[in-house]
């Protein structure tokens, strides 16, 4: 039987190239969220909005990009949301990081690309609020700050105080 002759030191590359593999892989840096305001980023996972996203379900707070024309609906990317969000920002989830997002496709006015993908934190400028409840919508995190409500079934401007400086919402009375 012949025996295979291997070449000098192939044994010892071939260990130095697994430990220099492994040993890249365990000090790259872990994946985190850039904080700063509006970049989602490519590490983020995004979250839209909540039941709002089940198709039919089109009762919801809808919070605009854009500003809308008087006597017409908001015409841009939304968010749908019908329930409490204390930091429009988002949440960590595990080690997942949830980025609320403007996004399309919610019913009237949420058709057009504008603000499409950009965070929800400080950026809204109206409302169209299609739910049974009335939203109080903030200007700080969890219920500080100025505010404006949103009562249900009506359209507003979000006011100079919290156009793009909105940091969340809470459902006050309805349903």
């Amino acid at each position: 039987m012949a025996h295979r002759h291997r070449p000098r030191g192939t044994r010892l590359l071939a260990t130095a190239a697994v430990a220099t593999t492994l040993a890249l892989g365990l000090l790259q840096a872990p994946a985190s969220h850039a904080d700063d305001g509006n970049d989602v980023g490519a590490q983020a996972t995004i979250n839209v909005g909540d039941t709002c996203d089940e198709a039919g379900i089109r009762d919801c707070l809808l919070l605009h990009y854009n500003s809308y024309p008087a006597g017409s609906a908001p015409n841009s990317a939304c968010h749908a949301s019908n329930r409490n969000l204390g930091n429009h920002r988002g949440q960590e989830d595990g080690s997942n990081y949830l980025a609320y997002v403007f996004r399309t496709g919610y019913g009237p006015g949420c058709h057009n690309e504008s603000g499409y993908n950009e965070r929800l934190v400080n950026n809204a400028a109206s409302f169209n609020n299609r739910d049974c409840a009335n939203f109080q919508i903030y200007a700080g995190t969890f219920a500080t700050g100025h505010s404006r409500m949103a009562y249900h079934n009506t359209i507003g401007q979000m006011g100079t105080d919290l156009k793009n400086n909105n940091e969340s919402h809470y459902a006050r009375s309805g349903c």
